[in-house]
């Protein structure tokens, strides 16, 4: 259902970055989030004590960031959870450093329907592929071994986040926990044929991927139901073996 734009306007969006020691990506993305035409939006930044020019920038653009510090974390949830103690949005999006949305009126776009029915609001992603940039299509939700979206293409209502903050044990997968616990907690997610961010290929959880996945395995076995577990484990084992498997000939080990 579209809405008036000063209906649509009303829901205020939190944008979150959290960075460290990445002064030219952080200034691709803030550069992103600057040109959004959404008016009610805030922009939190979240940066790990960079020793790089990052703050530097942070402070030059202060008058158009809503609230930042500066200060040592313990990891990447560790600063997202920062960031959603003090979001006073009803929306929040984590983009990261170096991931950009994907066009100026994203956010406008997104919140010219109503999601009023909504907890979880996710769309599509680009990713540059030999060159060009490709359209990720999501996967259906549905409780799975594996995130359905990329998080960089999610808005989540805030309230769900600051009642079940990401759980920092777990170093590159807190988000997949944080969705899964939504899902069984019977939060409604939502799919738009929008796409909302292009993310940086180069991030921790790309370059990790045979340890994010051990940690869904953890989470599954945490959290999931002994027939959950049955279907959901043989299918992420195989896809834990084979990245290991994948490693191990590049690294040359045996």
């Amino acid at each position: 259902m579209e809405k008036g734009k000063n209906e649509m306007q009303h829901v205020k969006v939190s944008v979150v970055t959290v960075c460290r020691n990445v002064a030219s990506a952080l200034e691709k993305t803030m550069e992103s989030v600057f040109v959004q035409t959404y008016d009610n939006m805030e922009y939190i930044v979240i940066d790990g004590a960079s020793t790089d020019n990052s703050l530097n920038l942070i402070k030059r653009n202060s008058n158009r960031i809503h609230y930042w510090v500066s200060e040592p974390d313990k990891g990447i949830y560790d600063a997202m959870n920062k960031a959603i103690k003090v979001a006073t949005g009803e929306w929040i999006i984590f983009l990261n450093a170096g991931d950009v949305f994907a066009a100026p009126d994203v956010v406008e776009r997104v919140f010219a329907i109503d999601h009023s029915s909504s907890d979880v609001v996710y769309g599509d992603c680009l990713k540059e592929i030999d060159h060009r940039l490709v359209v990720i299509h999501p996967h259906a939700h549905r409780n799975s071994h594996r995130m359905n979206f990329s998080h960089q293409c999610v808005f989540t209502r805030t309230s769900w986040l600051k009642k079940t903050p990401f759980d920092t044990k777990y170093k590159l997968s807190a988000d997949f926990k944080s969705f899964k616990q939504i899902g069984l907690e019977k939060g409604v997610f939502e799919y738009v044929p929008i796409a909302v961010s292009q993310f940086d290929t180069n991030g921790v959880s790309n370059t990790r991927r045979a340890d994010g996945l051990r940690e869904n395995i953890r989470i599954i076995w945490e959290m999931d139901t002994w027939t959950e577990r049955m279907r959901l484990l043989p299918r992420i084992g195989f896809t834990y073996l084979m990245c290991r498997l994948r490693g191990n000939r590049r690294s040359g080990k045996n």
